[in-house]
């Protein structure tokens, strides 16, 4: 049988609303156990990427690939269940439950590991181990973000998809955030982070896609282009 070099292949995607294209033909790939990162200004289509990988937005044209096979018009539940999951924009949760039943929703695709993954994520978070009983809404923002994270990690996926996990919060947070998404990767998840952070995103990152007005304007290794002017001058404040 022939080896999958490629956990995520998207090919010539497009999608649109209405009459605005907010994704043009991109094409991206993600290799195993690979830290990518998607950074671009706000409105440059990233998070409409990663929500058409699960099955949010319908493709208008393209294709999307997971583990060799074609999720491009597979229902959401369907996607979710063969290994990928999304923590989303703003960290969303569900305010009016407590920790541990947010935690309890996210493992729902995965009930026979439950509580070798819970344990996994209060080692990763202590903090929801100590608010387990809390109702999630009276979490601060860092909390309800790491809430969210371990929500998605529940049902354990081989690839996680990250949109603007640094949105609204501290700078201390977003370090703790980033640390902990390194750490995940280093123990073989696989990674897709959208985030207009680009200096953290390209630090934490092996490869790096630039997204434009829903075209994929630059791609490389991270290490390159956190030293190319143009991006430095573009998403780092600098010359």
């Amino acid at each position: 049988m022939e080896k999958i070099n490629n956990i995520l292949e998207i090919c010539n995607l497009s999608i649109a609303y209405g009459p605005i294209k907010a994704v043009k033909e991109v094409n991206l790939e993600i290799n195993h156990g690979e830290f990518v990162a998607l950074i671009g200004a706000n409105g440059a289509g990233k998070s409409s990427l990663l929500k058409s990988i699960l099955g949010i937005n319908k493709a208008e044209k393209g294709s999307i690939f997971f583990l060799g096979q074609d999720i491009t018009r597979k229902p959401t539940d369907k996607i979710v269940s063969s290994g990928l999951s999304l923590i989303p924009e703003g960290h969303v949760i569900f305010s009016s439950m407590s920790v541990l039943e947010n935690l309890q929703l996210g493992a729902y695709q995965n009930l026979a590991d439950f509580e070798e993954n819970l344990k996994r994520i209060f080692d990763y978070f202590p903090v929801l181990k100590d608010r387990s009983s809390q109702i999630a809404g009276t979490l601060s923002g860092g909390e309800q973000q790491m809430l969210s994270m371990g929500r998605a990690l529940m049902s354990k996926p081989k690839l996680i998809l990250v949109d603007e996990p640094s949105l609204g919060l501290a700078p201390k947070i977003v370090t703790d955030i980033f640390n902990i998404l390194t750490e995940l990767n280093k123990e073989g998840y696989a990674i897709l982070l959208a985030e207009q952070n680009a200096k953290k995103a390209l630090e934490g990152s092996h490869r790096c896609y630039v997204m434009k007005t829903g075209e994929i304007a630059m791609s490389g290794f991270s290490t390159d282009l956190i030293d190319d002017p143009k991006i430095r001058q573009a998403y780092l404040g600098g010359n």
